[in-house]
């Protein structure tokens, strides 16, 4: 019962947004990972792969969800001043605006990935659905 009590309060809402947008994010790192192991070879350990992930080239069009993502937990974590309904519908309207984005190369490489890979097309929608039970808005 005491969970059920904060499961609707503005800090769970904010790491509801963050863990979907984890969730996504981890689709597209597995997604580019596919890409890289096919020219470079197959990433053999979780150590190899983070390094990876973060000092190559083929994985920086990631580095805008990233920012975004760590700015969400921040927000979850922030003690003064108090949350309010406007931060809940802030951090949901960046990552949206993120995800929308055609000219910048993060969103160019998104949009491009929801066409051609099925699974990025179904973490999309699964965000979607996470974006509107959080805010309960459409």
């Amino acid at each position: 019962m005491g969970q059920d009590l904060f499961k609707g309060s503005l800090r769970a809402r904010l790491d509801r947004i963050a863990e979907a947008a984890r969730v996504l994010h981890k689709a597209l790192i597995d997604e580019t990972q596919r890409e890289f192991e096919k020219t470079h070879g197959r990433i053999t350990n979780p150590y190899a792969l983070f390094t990876i992930v973060a000092n190559d080239p083929a994985f920086a069009w990631l580095q805008p969800m990233t920012s975004a993502i760590v700015e969400v937990e921040e927000l979850a974590d922030r003690k003064e001043p108090p949350l309010a309904e406007t931060d809940l519908s802030e951090a949901r309207a960046k990552l949206e605006r993120l995800l929308a984005s055609e000219t910048e190369a993060f969103g160019r490489r998104y949009q491009a990935l929801i066409q051609s890979s099925p699974d990025i097309a179904v973490e999309q929608g699964l965000f979607h659905a996470a974006m509107r039970e959080a805010t309960g808005r459409p």
